[in-house]
């Protein structure tokens, strides 16, 4: 029981390592369109809610990616 227990444990801290980095590339790129697009537009005003927006579609693609990977697609 403490064997399966152990692999459960790693392959979670696997799978946590993988999409804190894949949701940080992510990131990087969607923060950076927001920020070109607030530069292009000139649009300031809802820069808070903008870089919340890109986090979270970060994360969610991440998922995506993730679930994706397991399922060999």
């Amino acid at each position: 029981m403490s064997k399966e227990n152990s692999t459960l444990k790693q392959r979670a801290e696997h799978e946590l390592e993988e999409m804190v980095a894949i949701s940080l590339y992510l990131a990087f790129f969607f923060c950076a369109m927001v920020t070109y697009r607030m530069i292009l537009l000139n649009d300031f005003r809802d820069s808070r809610f903008s870089y919340t927006a890109a986090l979270i579609n970060a994360l969610v693609v991440a998922k995506v990616i993730l679930i994706g990977e397991y399922a060999h697609l």
